[in-house]
């Protein structure tokens, strides 16, 4: 199939949210490999930063428009 005429039902379909995914499970396995003293601290900040990942990627897709977005304010015509 085309890439360009494929059409994407869900978030899930997007490579975007398929590389993030991937990027998620990396990263928790980075987390488990840190030294003690980091466990608590920067490992639940990048479990954290993943997860927010593949969340504003499926909020993003849920949105209606991509121009509501407040940084992108409608334009006046």
């Amino acid at each position: 199939m085309d890439t360009e005429s494929k059409q994407y039902q869900t978030f899930e379909d997007l490579e975007a949210y398929k590389a993030a995914r991937e990027f998620r499970k990396i990263m928790y396995g980075v987390s488990r490999r840190l030294p003690a003293f980091e466990k608590f601290e920067l490992a639940s900040q990048i479990r954290r930063a993943a997860v927010s990942l593949t969340n504003n990627i499926a909020e993003g897709h849920g949105s209606p428009n991509v121009t509501m977005h407040p940084c992108h304010p409608p334009q006046p015509f």
